[in-house]
């Protein structure tokens, strides 16, 4: 569109909406991949009894976060062993969570 042309009224609300939209479809598209890829890496490593004991309790396997995820997650320098709490790496973030819901001190 040529920059010295007028927008037509309530053109900024249509912007708007199909921006709305565009970020929906791709928050669905990772949604979506992200479920695809868990079902993979589920199939493919499966978690023994020690880590289904840790998942019941309600923290993730790191081996089953997404990295989209994890790359936005500032404990990403962080001790995911939790000093060798877990026989495996854990989501810190699902960890301190569930620390929080049992009112345990960080």
């Amino acid at each position: 569109m040529n920059r010295s042309q007028p927008k037509l009224p309530g053109w900024e609300k249509v912007e708007k909406q199909w921006d709305a939209e565009k970020a929906a479809a791709r928050e669905k598209a990772h949604k979506d991949q992200a479920a695809s890829w868990l079902r993979g890496m589920v199939e493919r490593y499966p978690p023994t009894a020690e880590e289904c004991d840790i998942m019941l309790s309600g923290i993730r396997l790191c081996r089953f976060v997404s990295d989209l995820e994890c790359e936005k997650c500032n404990l990403a320098c962080e001790d995911h062993t939790v000093d060798w709490l877990f026989p495996t790496k854990v989501c810190l973030k699902d960890y301190h969570a569930l620390r929080r819901r049992l009112g345990l001190r960080k």
